[in-house]
């Protein structure tokens, strides 16, 4: 700041004061950050906070992208004066064979975030977004970073307004990339990140009685029994309520599967016929993964109960 101040001049190599030098020193660090970004011109600060909506790290292209369409061309030269300036630096990460760079220090992004007006932030997170689906297509490998800009732009739309159309697309966007990057969690058994994504999809499209139910089996998976059985049941509710058969039959027979695990509730022979009884529905829908998913934990609960021949046969049907 002293340098951009003009009060420190470079000579000879070092650094010296024009004139005695008197330190003005701000409450909080954001403060400083906050002086420092009002140095800048007003052309840098715009591609700093562009950059600041795509994250710790980001591209040269996004930022372009991001960038009113007549400033485009001054975004490479207003990038190295930022670099120069060490608010951001050089970084060997690339996306799509676009330039990375990253910020110097994750407060100087927040401060440059926070510096925008709410309405700018959610127009260029659903461009970022845009940006990323353009290069990617239908790749899942960047659900969770869509899913992120896209819950972010829904909602800082409904923080300035109620929900319209665009913004309750945007929200159907997001929950669909969150809910799959968080069944492919729970597929590799990461239950605590499958109920974070799961959590967040829900919180933009709660009447998916299939998403409250792979929810209600992440919680389970992290060993959140109680929050597990009450999901189940909001799930069964609405199922039953919107006539979709096999979430209801999901959502009960999970219940009292955790049940027969956590309170020795029931027989693990009942809860067998009962999972006999509805594997018609989940195999004429196709539906694989549901199927294996209750046979594996009908297994368990075989298990539990020393019933060592039933788990073996249970868990074959389940490969199958």
């Amino acid at each position: 700041m002293l340098v951009e101040d003009g009060v420190l001049v470079e000579s000879d190599g070092l650094l010296r004061p024009l004139e005695e030098v008197v330190l003005r020193v701000p409450a909080t660090v954001q403060a400083v950050l906050a002086a420092r970004l009002d140095l800048l011109d007003a052309e840098e600060l715009a591609v700093l906070q562009r950059a600041a909506v795509i994250g710790q790290v980001f591209w040269w292209g996004a930022v372009a992208d991001l960038a009113p369409p007549e400033r485009v061309g001054e975004v490479a030269g207003r990038l190295q004066g930022l670099v120069r300036k060490g608010l951001i630096k050089p970084d060997a990460r690339t996306f799509a064979g676009e330039d990375g760079f990253r910020f110097g220090h994750i407060l100087i992004r927040d401060a440059a975030y926070e510096s925008m007006p709410k309405r700018l932030r959610a127009e260029l997170h659903e461009r970022f977004a845009g940006w990323v689906e353009e290069r990617i297509g239908e790749g899942t490998e960047f659900d969770e970073i869509l899913g992120h800009h896209l819950e972010q732009a829904y909602a800082l739309r409904v923080e300035l307004a109620p929900a319209d159309a665009t913004a309750l697309a945007l929200a159907s966007r997001a929950a669909e990339r969150l809910a799959r990057a968080g069944r492919r969690a729970l597929a590799r058994e990461d239950s605590h990140a499958a109920v974070g994504l799961l959590e967040r999809a829900v919180a933009m499209r709660a009447d998916d009685a299939a998403l409250l139910v792979d929810l209600a089996e992440a919680l389970f998976g992290a060993s959140d029994f109680a929050e597990a059985e009450r999901v189940n049941h909001e799930a069964e509710q609405l199922a039953r309520s919107s006539g979709d058969e096999r979430s209801e039959l999901a959502a009960r027979l999970s219940s009292a599967m955790i049940g027969l695990l956590t309170r020795s509730e029931g027989g693990a022979d009942e809860i067998a016929a009962e999972v006999t009884r509805a594997l018609p529905t989940f195999e004429e829908a196709g539906d694989d993964d549901a199927v294996a998913r209750l046979l594996t934990r009908l297994a368990a609960a075989y298990w539990w109960h020393c019933q060592v021949v039933p788990m073996e046969q249970t868990l074959e049907r389940a490969l199958e």
